[in-house]
């Protein structure tokens, strides 16, 4: 699998994010990220109850 974001603002206010009891797993994954600009703003994040497995990864974050 191959995921490319490139030239994205994203911008993510006032928000409440609750992730509970998650079995999250990526494998084999090429994950590139160009040119991005990210604001999150006023936000509180809760994750409870979570496994997370990450295998295999390359993660390309440039600029």
């Amino acid at each position: 699998m191959e995921c490319r974001i490139e030239n994205v603002e994203l911008r993510i206010e006032n928000v409440e994010l609750r992730i509970e009891n998650v079995e999250l797993r990526i494998e084999n994954v090429e994950l590139r990220i160009e040119n991005v600009e990210l604001r999150i703003e006023n936000v509180e994040l809760r994750i409870e109850n979570v496994e997370l497995r990450i295998e295999n990864v390359e993660l390309k974050i440039e600029n």
